[in-house]
């Protein structure tokens, strides 16, 4: 996560989605923004949503308006996020990622220990799951979560939901198979897809949070409409 992106409509989703998993659950969520620096790339420009509130405010008009002030204030970064009412249900894993092995594994380090307070925890690496050309500790390795930090998190027993960018493949045999890796990786889970326009989000939840599956899934639905087609680890759309 850069904070030259907060406030796009990527943004937006990605807060909605933990707002209404946060109140279909109950559960105590740590957020992890997986900070990376800021670059010269036009990402983090689709800001255009907001000037369009009949269309969007509609989903989460508070963290509409919220997202909109930041925007307008020209205050982009995930410190002013942190701020917002919105949010304030949350706790926040601040670290910036470095490609780095040894920074690599403070990082970890220090989100088993920040986890342990919470139920589930939200990884917002820039790029999404780890792909076979970028090893850990190479170079833009920052931009990914690898699946041994996933598996971590998960013997820790925590459930975990993670941001995912499409890459230029066929999206639909991308969220399969992308299931497949998690529910391989996490032992008992039951894993859900959330599928926004640009996006999408890998929910992995443990045996003893399954039973809230169903009100994660209502919730969305009742609040978010037809915004997110929903996956589970089965291929069943909801």
């Amino acid at each position: 996560m850069k904070n030259k992106y907060v406030g796009d409509i990527n943004d937006y989703h990605k807060y909605g989605l933990l707002r209404s998993i946060k109140q279909a659950t109950g559960f105590d969520i740590l957020v992890s923004w997986m900070l990376t620096p800021d670059d010269t790339s036009n990402d983090g420009g689709k800001t255009e949503y907001l000037k369009k509130p009949d269309r969007w405010r509609g989903f989460d008009p508070i963290l509409f308006e919220e997202l909109g002030f930041i925007i307008k204030m020209k205050k982009r970064s995930v410190s002013e996020v942190e701020k917002i009412s919105s949010m304030s249900t949350f706790g926040f894993h601040s670290h910036y990622i470095h490609p780095e092995i040894a920074s690599r594994k403070s990082w970890i380090k220090s989100l088993l220990e920040e986890v342990k307070k919470y139920e589930l925890v939200f990884l917002d690496p820039d790029n999404g799951l780890e792909v076979k050309s970028v090893k850990m500790g190479g170079k833009n390795s920052e931009k990914y979560i690898y699946l041994c930090e996933l598996e971590e998190i998960w013997k820790n027993n925590k459930s975990f939901l993670f941001f995912q960018h499409f890459p230029r493949i066929n999206r639909d045999e991308f969220i399969v198979d992308l299931t497949l890796k998690i529910s391989k990786l996490c032992f008992n889970s039951a894993v859900l897809t959330f599928r926004a326009a640009n996006i999408v989000l890998v929910l992995a939840l443990q045996p003893l949070h399954q039973k809230y599956k169903g009100e994660i899934i209502l919730e969305i639905k009742e609040k978010w409409k037809d915004e997110f087609t929903i996956m589970d680890d089965k291929k069943n759309l909801f």
